[in-house]
């Protein structure tokens, strides 16, 4: 579990330099703009929805980006931002549809009493990485990841409750004191420095354990500390 957390904080540490600044400048942009923007789209809904559509398609294929490059760097390769960038958008439609059928799902699994939702995300986590890794339809990435998580999931929701607490924290102080200290701007600022730092964890995160289970040791010891 170390070995994930660790390596998960550090979002910057990449074989292409490039790439993480400029995902995190993307995904800190979008979420950021949204204040910036906030009375013009309050006076347009179709507006609004516009840009929630955009901002949904930016922030994840940037993250599909992302995702796709550290998953190259694990195997030991290296893929620079172009060609990163060129292989996410060759799936767009696929890896758009499935991060939207991925919000559906957890959305009603929350609804149903909450814990299918934490069923589901954890069933399906990997469904993106299916994608760019390996180039599957959505269904086929979808029920690809629920086989992969078969057995997996309990430890799946541990590593994730122990990340969270190391994560979330910190930033949660930083977060209430900015509340005290800081403008509204400011803290909407602060809110999407740390949104953003947390998505790129995240994809890390799921790269890391996709990559362990997938290509090497089918029950990585993820309670191993």
């Amino acid at each position: 579990m170390k070995y994930y957390i660790i390596n998960a904080l550090k979002f910057y540490d990449m074989k292409n330099e490039n790439l993480p600044p400029v995902v995190f400048v993307i995904i800190l942009f979008t979420g950021f703009s949204g204040t910036i923007l906030s009375d013009l789209l309050a006076k347009s809904l179709p507006l609004e929805i516009l840009y929630n559509i955009i901002s949904f398609v930016v922030l994840n294929m940037a993250s599909a980006v992302y995702l796709k490059a550290y998953l190259n760097e694990l195997r030991g390769e290296v893929c620079t931002l172009k060609d990163c960038a060129i292989h996410v958008l060759g799936k767009f439609y696929k890896i758009v549809l499935a991060y939207l059928a991925f919000f559906i799902i957890i959305a009603i699994g929350l609804f149903l009493l909450v814990i299918p939702g934490i069923v589901f995300c954890f069933m399906f986590l990997f469904n993106t990485c299916y994608i760019v890794d390996k180039n599957f339809g959505v269904m086929e990435a979808f029920n690809t990841s629920r086989n992969l998580t078969n057995g997996v999931k309990m430890e799946l929701f541990a590593l994730y409750v122990v990340f969270s607490l190391v994560l979330y924290f910190p930033l949660l102080i930083v977060l209430v004191i900015a509340l005290y200290t800081a403008t509204d701007l400011i803290f909407s600022f602060i809110l999407s420095f740390i949104s953003t730092i947390i998505a790129i964890m995240r994809q890390r995160l799921i790269a890391m354990v996709f990559k362990d289970l997938e290509y090497g040791v089918k029950e990585p010891d993820y309670m191993d500390i």
